[in-house]
């Protein structure tokens, strides 16, 4: 064989080789698309908040007066009668200035009871600088009366103690709710919601509650009757008051049971849906990538949207139909 020919079959040897490593080289791994088929369903929103049961009737009792408690006379839970005595300020200095008016008034009574004897002989203004002063200390006496019996709180109404938020020793500020009482029977939910959901919230929705001293089977629906306009600060989080009725009642629900709600607040039924996952957003602009399964291809196709629901789904209004595959992630 000639060295020219030799050089030839090398140079085809060679170039095979390369052709081949190149070939391999660029060829690579198939494409894996992970896919969700576009179906109809329903769609649906909610809010998820915690809530408390409350009285519809529930009574905050504060002190008129600023002192130190002397006396709580109930606990959380007990059951108490309207009229009973429930706690009390240190009234010794009240008690000391009553008895000082009324020791003032005796006196003056029998100023008066004098005058009387001679009450004839007594000039017009002299008679009315008497009565003034006599009716003078009896309004300190009625005014001191009224501090005393300030220094004491009793219940206005029969119920459950709900709340104690001061201990003895500890000073009552005026104003300030230390004791809570609410009348039994007409049962409300009360639930503070952020300010970031309290935009879809409104009268007349409708939410599932279960109960944390209850099974989980045991399902109840409320709707929401009533929020607070002004909102609530709590450790530095923006809150609005809600409050939510139960459609039907059950002996099993007490006063202070704590519980899970779901408000419903959008729903949609028999509509497109597809995983939000699945769309990318470029300049405002919504899109998805369908699976073109006999090619194992995509295709970029435009979409418009709706209701986001909850468990990530979307609704779909145009540039999908129902049993689309769109591309939620490649391999």
């Amino acid at each position: 064989m000639s060295k020219t020919k030799k050089r030839i079959i090398w140079i085809v040897v060679i170039a095979i080789i390369v052709g081949g490593f190149w070939y391999f080289k660029s060829k690579g791994p198939a494409v894996e698309y992970i896919t969700e088929e576009v179906k109809k369903g329903n769609i649906e929103r909610t809010v998820s908040v915690t809530g408390v049961m409350v009285s519809e009737n529930q009574v905050d009792l504060a002190f008129e007066l600023s002192g130190r408690v002397e006396a709580v006379d109930v606990s959380v839970g007990d059951i108490i009668s309207q009229g009973q005595f429930i706690a009390g300020l240190d009234d010794g200095i009240l008690n000391s200035q009553l008895q000082e008016v009324q020791l003032a008034l005796n006196i003056q009574i029998e100023a008066e009871k004098l005058a009387r004897r001679n009450w004839n002989s007594l000039k017009p203004e002299e008679r009315q600088t008497q009565k003034d002063t006599s009716e003078k200390s009896r309004a300190a006496v009625r005014t001191a009366t009224n501090q005393l019996a300030r220094a004491k709180l009793y219940s206005p109404v029969d119920g459950i103690v709900t709340a104690v938020n001061i201990k003895e020793g500890e000073v009552a500020t005026v104003g300030v709710a230390v004791i809570s009482v609410a009348s039994e029977g007409n049962l409300e939910i009360e639930s503070n919601i952020p300010e970031s959901d309290i935009a879809e919230v409104k009268l007349g929705q409708k939410a599932e509650v279960v109960f944390d001293a209850l099974s989980n089977e045991d399902v109840f629906e409320a709707e929401v009757v009533e929020i607070d306009p002004a909102s609530t600060v709590i450790q530095g989080v923006v809150y609005y008051r809600t409050k939510m009725k139960l459609i039907r009642g059950d002996e099993r629900i007490k006063i202070g049971m704590s519980l899970d709600a779901d408000i419903l607040t959008a729903k949609k039924e028999n509509v497109l849906m597809i995983p939000e996952r699945a769309i990318k957003t470029e300049n405002g602009v919504k899109t998805v990538e369908i699976l073109l399964a006999e090619k194992n291809e995509t295709e970029k196709v435009e979409i418009e949207v709706g209701l986001s629901g909850d468990g990530g789904m979307i609704e779909v209004f145009s540039g999908l139909k129902e049993k689309d595959r769109v591309v939620t992630f490649v391999k």
